[in-house]
């Protein structure tokens, strides 16, 4: 488009904002369009899909008013409804991709410029004015520029701090969740206290964890569970807590029932905590064992989880059930079973969180072969020492990888 036009001598940004508003609106919003379009591609999605004549309309409105109060003008003002606008465009948004911004603030100014500039270039001015102009064109964006990166610099260091302020609080209460939990749990030292010769691996994902165990001694013997809870991290904690709670309580009211009976009442009272249980998820894979007295023989019912029995170099996988605690989706009663063992036995009891790690030479998971392999590599002659043993495998197999899940491992030797 040419548009040759009489303009005064000494131009001013004015009377070509003015020119723009009466001449060349729509042409200057199609430049504007055709500028995005090329530098802006992809990043926006939404923006992309829409049809020209959308984003002509949609142009129009954003820019009228700019050009407006430039042809009055009114710069500084112009400037400050723009930082008013953004103000509230940050407290309507809680989370602001400020790099993106930054980048986004920087294009939305050079395509200002580059609009103005084209449209100058088309007007056919004499040499001079043409200078003019783009020096004032120069002048307006860049005090449009400098202001609005200053804001969004302020803004940006004011949210940091904000959110490590939030971040310094939120992890406060998650290490006072955490020490909650760790005395909710009973001690390694249990097991030597009731004459079992053992460790507990316990490392969860995050402070709190979805996994837990229980020691608990009676009359004829002694109980032990070992649990995985839907789930990590805050929402599976608080699955533990309930958890928990079902057992020593159903333990201790429920003393002289057999294992299946107890352990079908846990399932039970489990689904009944859950109002709403049609559409439930939630559930727990446990072990629960007992221990008589004279350790000659082991009853034991596995909740879609395993348990391995180590005798000599063989590594055994007990029989299990596939129907976790408080599932709504398995039939069933849970029934128990019974091994004689032998001296020098060993049993393992774990969640599924060390053999799903990522990890090794080709980040894969280690998967129950592997776990299993690894069991068999156990000292049973110093059996505690196979504690750190564990951790020293995992940290190497994990590598740079992200640890995925909570992870308990429980072993007793006999």
């Amino acid at each position: 488009m040419k548009n040759k036009v009489e303009l005064q001598d000494s131009p001013t940004i004015s009377s070509f904002a003015n020119y723009i508003i009466e001449h060349c609106f729509e042409h200057y919003c199609e430049i504007l369009i055709d500028y995005f379009d090329e530098h802006a591609h992809g990043k926006f999605p939404e923006y992309d899909k829409l049809p020209y004549a959308t984003k002509l309309e949609t142009t129009k409105a954003v820019h009228l008013p700019d050009l407006e109060s430039l042809s009055a003008g009114n710069y500084e003002d112009q400037i400050e409804k723009d930082l008013d606008k953004y103000k509230n465009d940050l407290a309507e948004n809680s989370f602001v991709d400020f790099d993106l911004d930054f980048e986004g603030l920087q294009a939305f100014c050079e395509m200002k410029r580059f609009g103005m500039l084209q449209i100058i270039d088309e007007m056919e001015l004499n040499e001079l004015t043409t200078l003019q102009l783009q020096r004032e064109v120069d002048s307006v964006v860049k005090l449009y520029t400098d202001r609005m990166v200053q804001f969004l610099a302020r803004t940006k260091d004011q949210a940091f701090k904000f959110y490590r302020h939030q971040y310094a609080e939120i992890d406060k209460a998650l290490r006072y969740a955490h020490n909650i939990q760790s005395m909710m749990l009973t001690a390694e030292s249990d097991l030597s206290k009731n004459e079992l010769d053992g460790f507990i691996y316990f490392r969860p994902k995050e402070h709190v964890s979805g996994d837990f165990y229980h020691i608990q001694p009676c009359s004829e013997g002694t109980y032990i569970i070992v649990s995985d809870c839907t789930g990590h991290g805050i929402p599976a904690a608080l699955l533990t807590v309930l958890g928990l709670n079902l057992v020593q309580n159903s333990l201790r009211l429920l003393e002289e029932h057999s294992l299946d009976y107890i352990m079908n009442v846990i399932d039970e009272r489990f689904r009944a905590h859950f109002h709403n249980s049609h559409n439930m998820r939630e559930t727990m894979d446990m072990t629960l064992l007992f221990i008589p007295k004279d350790q000659k023989t082991v009853q034991y019912i596995a909740a879609n989880s395993n348990v391995y029995l180590k005798r000599g170099e063989e590594i055994i996988k007990l029989e299990n059930q596939r129907k976790p605690v408080g599932s709504i989706y398995h039939e069933g009663k849970f029934r128990t079973r019974e091994i004689a063992l032998e001296p020098n036995d060993c049993l393992f009891m774990q969640s599924d969180g060390y053999k799903d790690q990522f990890g090794g030479p080709r980040g894969k998971s280690l998967r129950s072969k592997g776990y299993r392999e690894l069991l068999s590599r156990l000292n049973i002659d110093d059996f505690k020492s196979n504690k750190t043993k564990l951790n020293d495998f995992f940290e190497e197999w994990m590598g740079k990888e992200e640890q995925i899940d909570d992870v308990v491992v429980m072993g007793l030797k006999f």
